[in-house]
């Protein structure tokens, strides 16, 4: 190793520690949400989400636009995007209707 840098450790998996293995048995049993209810959470938990549009702004028509744009959930969990007069993406959206909402969790 590098000398002042600890020696990292490979494990193999007949080494592994045995709280890892008991979580990994317990996961593979575990109830799960579906999909769709994770992805309302997801939605319901978020502040912001970027907005990507097709510009058709003279200088980069054709070519992707995001921005950051706030977000609320409806009452079914779906993304609601207010987006101003003033912003690109009115003009974009008018043009074409394709868009893309991407949300991260917390």
């Amino acid at each position: 190793g590098v000398e002042g840098l600890p020696t990292p450790e490979v494990y193999a998996a007949d080494q592994q520690d045995s709280e890892i293995a008991a979580f990994q048995q317990h996961q593979q049993s575990a109830a799960r949400i579906s999909a769709a209810e994770e992805a309302r959470t997801i939605v319901a938990q978020a502040k912001t989400a970027v907005l990507s549009t097709t510009s058709v702004a003279k200088a980069s028509r054709g070519y992707p636009h995001g921005a950051v744009v706030e977000l609320v959930a409806d009452e079914q969990g779906r993304p609601l995007v207010s987006v101003s007069t003033l912003s690109l993406h009115t003009s974009d959206l008018q043009a074409s209707s394709k868009c893309s909402i991407t949300v991260t969790s917390q």
